[in-house]
């Protein structure tokens, strides 16, 4: 299911694949506003963490998340040529993922929807998946495969996104996979052999050796043993730990990048997988 966020005054996503041009600029609007869209740029954020009074401070710098992510927005949106497509990694909410969080992550995003870009979300240990529907309910409702969990699958030119659900216990520290959950991805994994495949998640895929809190994917091993048998997986982008890094998965080469926030990616400078 993939989603993107439309017009905040309609209150809803709409479904669909960016393959299909969801919420792309038609010619005639990218004409008259003199702007383009580089199908293969993407724009890439995690923990945003914004809480339901935009004026509220967080964190150890006590950083105002709301005028974070609405500065990022804004730059986002005077871009171009546009990214394809806005990629967040979870923990969007502040703490509890209160529907009341959501609403306010809305007007953040605000100049985003207004340039038309789509939106696409993974679940933190801080969101809550009924919050965000509520304030931005799913067109085509709930994954029949994987109900209950929020996974988006986005279909371009050069790769295949997979964007996960990591979301276990809310504001505890473990992400949580589910055998079901599994069993899709690799599925769907599967079925598109032809494009490199790049994950997104919150939660890295094991626990941060030097952060004994840092707790990653409770499957993370069984996942990542699964992966690396397929070769069109080439990087696993995760946000959760709060930094830069970059890693890669043990004589592989998947790359395994951290804190995505304010960051872009293009496509075709991937470092392919030996």
């Amino acid at each position: 299911m993939s989603i993107s966020l439309p017009p905040i005054n309609r209150r809803h996503f709409l479904a669909g694949s960016l393959a299909a041009g969801t919420g792309l600029l038609t010619v005639g609007e990218l004409s008259a506003a003199n702007v383009s869209v580089d199908p293969n740029r993407y724009l890439l954020m995690t923990d945003t963490h914004v809480h339901s009074d935009p004026d509220k401070l967080g964190g150890k710098e006590q950083t105002n998340m709301f005028q974070n992510l609405l500065d990022v927005s804004t730059q986002t949106a005077a871009l171009n040529p546009r990214p394809a497509a806005v990629i967040m990694h979870g923990d969007e909410g502040f703490l509890y993922g209160m529907q009341a969080e959501y609403v306010t992550l809305a007007k953040g995003l605000a100049p985003i929807d207004e340039a038309k870009i789509p939106v696409h979300m993974a679940m933190g240990n801080h969101d809550r998946r009924s919050g965000l529907w509520k304030q931005f309910p799913p067109k085509h409702g709930e994954n029949k495969r994987v109900p209950g969990r929020h996974i988006s699958i986005i279909e371009t030119e050069r790769v295949n996104w997979f964007v996960i659900d990591t979301l276990g216990v809310i504001n505890a520290g473990e992400g949580i996979l589910g055998e079901a959950q599994i069993e899709y991805l690799l599925d769907q994994i599967d079925a598109r052999p032809d494009k490199p495949a790049i994950i997104s998640s919150h939660h890295q895929p094991w626990k941060a050796e030097w952060n004994d809190t840092a707790a990653g994917i409770k499957e993370g091993e069984q996942f990542t043993k699964e992966i690396v048998k397929r070769r069109q997986v080439k990087a696993w982008f995760h946000g959760h730990l709060h930094i830069w890094r970059v890693d890669k998965i043990e004589a592989t080469q998947i790359k395994v990048l951290d804190r995505c926030a304010r960051m872009e990616t293009k496509i075709d400078i991937l470092v392919e997988r030996h």
